[in-house]
């Protein structure tokens, strides 16, 4: 899970749901109580204590909430900071229903809560022909995702229901990191953009499929790995960009556009315009600038000496139902 800041919440940059623990909180984010781990603190229980901006607290300065689960809420809403929330308070979250908007890179549910990552996720592997990774699914094809988190190596298994199954797959490269430099009239080296890559794994015989999903890179190294999908003697790579390591720009690609038969993926949705390309470099106008705000982006580097971290890698393999 890799996580980002949206609106004062911390944000699965891959789901775009919120995701929040309960516990110490150390500070507020925009008016948002955060732990000293830097994520969202938010519970259930407890009663109102405090009203901030955005949200209200409890004794323990958690933010309160309540999960409507996928249902509509039948109370009155209530709204402030462009939040929905019951007549006491608690902010309405739902971790079941599908997003449908979003608002500054918070998103919204078809039942206009807040999109919350749910406790668990059911992953069917019954009569798979590929398991490991995360499971999608639309009206066309199943998925299993991989994403560049904490964890950045994987190992999915092709079962027997794929002996004969030829998988499409979708690799994302990682963005380099930009390096900060004070320069009259100049500024520090961007990062590389990471490379886009579509092809197909052939046929095989069941067995494990090894995912590499590097970090991007930072302004301190130029060893960012690129993004590879291993079976037997196939392997697939996308190519990472590479950091800056000084005033010189990082080596790398522009931005791409991502093919409209996968453009549905969340990975591509989740900030339009701009999710649904991939590579480039870091623009001032982005939230997380200088660094990256989208997969495969390169770090920008400053005039005034600050880094720019590197996209995150990213792979999709799918099939046809």
């Amino acid at each position: 899970m890799n996580l980002i800041n949206c609106y004062g919440f911390s944000v699965d940059s891959q789901t775009m749901r919120v995701y929040l623990t309960e516990g110490k909180v150390a500070s507020l984010s925009e008016g948002v109580p955060q732990g000293p781990d830097g994520v969202t603190k938010g519970s259930t229980k407890g009663e109102v204590v405090q009203k901030l901006a955005k949200v209200v607290t409890n004794s323990d300065n958690n933010l309160l909430y309540v999960d409507i689960a996928g249902e509509p809420y039948k109370g009155v809403i209530k709204n402030w900071g462009f939040l929905p929330h019951t007549e006491d308070g608690h902010l309405l979250m739902d971790s079941k229903g599908e997003i449908k908007s979003n608002y500054k890179g918070l998103s919204f549910t078809n039942n206009g809560g807040v999109a919350l990552t749910p406790k668990s996720r059911p992953d069917p592997i019954k009569g798979r022909p590929l398991t490991g990774g995360e499971f999608y699914e639309d009206d066309v094809y199943e998925y299993a995702l991989f994403y560049s988190t904490a964890t950045t190596g994987y190992e999915a298994l092709r079962t027997e229901d794929g002996r004969y199954t030829t998988f499409e797959v979708l690799l994302i490269g990682a963005g380099g990191g930009g390096k900060g430099q004070t320069v009259t009239f100049g500024k520090g080296g961007d990062g590389g953009g990471g490379q886009l890559f579509v092809g197909e794994l052939p046929p095989a015989a069941p067995g494990s499929v090894f995912v590499t999903v590097p970090a991007g890179g930072t302004n301190s190294t130029d060893t960012t790995a690129n993004t590879t999908l291993k079976e037997g003697e196939t392997v697939l790579t996308a190519v990472a960009g590479k950091t800056a390591n000084d005033k010189n720009d990082g080596a790398g690609y522009p931005k791409q556009k991502v093919p409209e038969s996968w453009s549905n993926l969340r990975m591509f949705t989740w900030l339009l315009p701009g999710s649904d390309e991939v590579g480039g470099v870091s623009q001032s106008y982005e939230q997380n600038y200088p660094n990256s705000t989208f997969a495969g982006e390169g770090g920008a580097g400053t005039k005034d000496n600050r880094p720019g971290k590197g996209g995150v890698s990213y792979v999709a393999i799918r099939w046809k139902k």
